[in-house]
């Protein structure tokens, strides 16, 4: 098995291996924790759904910067609901039109809340273009 396992792997494992001094693992067992014991520091942990609750859109952030934390943060989490992914999203929102809409009619599911804050985002940044150009040209 011990020669059968570098034929697995690849980049950064595969350097791993290749840098093991001669004769410095004797079995299987030896090589499988030493290998474990090295890579676990870049093991990537699941966050718990609960830390969705404690993202809040920012006084100033805008709608696409809070939207894109949101989204980095709930990719962490495993086994997520949409149901419970909407409401988070929801009551980390700042009072306004799309908090009132999404409050008036809740999204079934997480594609057809994010098509709605597309739609919203792209409005709103609309208007900011619309605003600026017509401030400018005044």
């Amino acid at each position: 098995m011990c020669r059968a396992f570098p034929v697995t792997l690849k980049g950064s494992a595969r350097m791993w291996f290749n840098k093991l001094k001669p004769h410095s693992i004797s079995n299987f067992k030896q090589l499988n924790k030493s290998f474990v014991s090295y890579f676990i520091a870049g093991q990537k942990y699941s966050k718990p759904l609960t830390c969705l609750f404690s993202i809040r859109q920012g006084r100033h952030e805008t709608l696409r910067d809070y939207t894109t934390r949101f989204t980095k943060e709930s990719l962490q989490v495993e086994a997520m609901e949409d149901q419970v992914s909407i409401v988070a999203y929801i009551a980390g929102l700042n009072s306004g039109h799309l908090l009132f809409n999404l409050t008036k009619d809740p999204p079934v599911t997480i594609v057809e809340l994010m098509m709605r804050v597309q739609k919203h985002m792209n409005a709103e940044e609309a208007f900011s273009a619309l605003g600026t150009r017509t401030t400018t040209l005044l």
